[in-house]
């Protein structure tokens, strides 16, 4: 019962913009989530997000990273990675 990785083009975009550490970090924590039976409860869910539609905070270092599940299709959507301090403006 695993979840697949699907990336926003913002989300690749955010994680070419990183530095090469800071990237293969964040993508380790995305693959360990992966590999999770039941990803959803490894990681905090946002209380302003709306609740037929959940997003999902994942702490790495300094970085947070924004995921929505779609479980029609199996997937961890990754929406957004930015730093601590900018990644909540827009929700």
């Amino acid at each position: 019962m695993t979840f697949a990785l699907a990336y926003t083009a913002r989300a690749l975009k955010d994680l070419k913009g990183l530095e090469h550490q800071d990237s293969r970090r964040v993508t380790a924590r995305l693959k360990a989530l992966e590999a999770q039976d039941l990803p959803w409860l490894q990681i905090k869910k946002l209380r302003t997000s709306h609740p037929e539609d959940p997003v999902y905070s994942l702490h790495v270092g300094s970085y947070r990273v924004l995921i929505e599940f779609d479980f029609e299709r199996r997937r961890i959507v990754v929406d957004e990675v930015s730093r601590r301090t900018t990644s909540y403006r827009d929700l």
